[in-house]
């Protein structure tokens, strides 16, 4: 389809929406996974109904935009609306040619989900942890005591939703190991494929900030969990955690965390069954997750943003008589997200017009 390809860099890339909210680090990863195809006159982009793998920006030159009904419409270059992705709609709504010679940005759309799930995460991740001084202070103020992982686990709203089978079943599937301090117990960037509790011992937090350098987040104690958001969005690690002393650490492996946890707190809705939910609680909210200029840029009319990354922040502000459904442009932001809301004691689901 194209002329020729070039690469692309950071500084194309920030002209776009929402790689102008991507920290360096992620925007460096995208680059690989990214190039811009050189077309001329009359090329057919993408046809409508058609399910890319790539989200196009145009960089220069002028596309049309034809749909189901044949109204065209122009989108140019060096134009707030080419600023956001070239129907961002999967299957597309409409037809894209190009009417003049143009230049287009294309950027793997799985990867791009990965990165802007993994960024968002880590934001999450930031706020709704307890502050490193909090801890301390907490910890001057009260003696420490042996914690019962077990029972601290079970106190946790997490596991309100899962059967008791799952949980009886949870406990003799989990393994233990054995740690020292130092130990880097999960990395950040790296492919997360276990879940894990402290049985005893102490860990710390870090991730990479917008600067490039390592700052800590938190401390981790007895019944403190941590390494689900990777297993339930499928990407990489958002965050290190480095044991501060010796312990000794429970964990599930990908295959069993899926299965005893992840399986009943993440559930897909149908647009029928939508409807279906909507007509027996009219109070039920779609939330769109993603961040606030991709909402912008086109959303479901009914449904209200919530960042992902600003989750943590407004949970309070939620009704646990509402159901929420996280709306299925966010990808596996989506997915996280009502796996959080679940996790925190509210009726959750994924819209997917796929689901049965």
């Amino acid at each position: 389809m194209e002329t020729n390809n070039t690469t692309t860099d950071i500084n194309t890339l920030r002209k776009f929406v929402p790689f102008n909210e991507l920290s360096e680090k992620h925007l460096a990863g995208i680059i690989n996974k990214s190039e811009i195809i050189h077309l001329p006159k009359g090329k057919v982009l993408f046809k409508r109904d058609q399910s890319c793998e790539q989200r196009y920006y145009l960089l220069l030159g002028e596309v049309s935009l034809c749909d189901a009904e044949f109204n065209n419409t122009k989108l140019y270059s060096d134009t707030p609306e080419s600023k956001n992705p070239i129907d961002n709609h999967l299957p597309h709504k409409v037809s894209a040619i190009t009417t003049a010679p143009s230049s287009i940005v294309c950027v793997d759309n799985d990867y791009l989900d990965r990165a802007l799930t993994w960024e968002q995460a880590g934001e999450y991740l930031v706020t709704d942890l307890i502050p490193l001084e909090e801890q301390e202070s907490l910890h001057e103020a009260e003696p420490s005591t042996d914690v019962d992982w077990m029972s601290n686990l079970l106190q946790a709203e997490l596991f309100n939703q899962i059967p008791a089978s799952n949980i009886q079943r949870l406990f003799l599937d989990f393994q233990p190991l054995d740690v020292e301090p130092g130990t880097k117990i999960i990395k950040e960037g790296e492919v997360g494929d276990r879940f894990y509790v402290i049985s005893s011992g102490k860990a710390v937090v870090k991730r990479i900030g917008k600067t490039g350098a390592e700052e800590i987040v938190t401390q981790l104690q007895e019944g403190d969990y941590f390494g689900e958001e990777a297993l339930v969005a499928e990407t990489t690690r958002n965050a290190t955690v480095t044991m501060l002393s010796s312990g000794v650490l429970m964990y599930l492996d990908k295959t069993q965390f899926k299965s005893l946890l992840e399986a009943p707190l993440i559930q897909y809705l149908s647009l029928e069954q939508l409807k279906g939910i909507q007509n027996k609680n009219p109070s039920a909210k779609l939330l769109d997750v993603r961040l606030p200029l991709e909402y912008k840029n086109g959303h479901i009319d009914t449904s209200v943003n919530i960042p992902l990354s600003k989750m943590r922040e407004l949970i309070p502000q939620l009704s646990k008589e509402t159901c929420y459904i996280t709306t299925c442009e966010g990808g596996r932001r989506s997915e996280l997200g009502a796996y959080l809301l679940s996790q925190a004691g509210f009726e959750a689901y994924v819209l997917n017009d796929r689901a049965p």
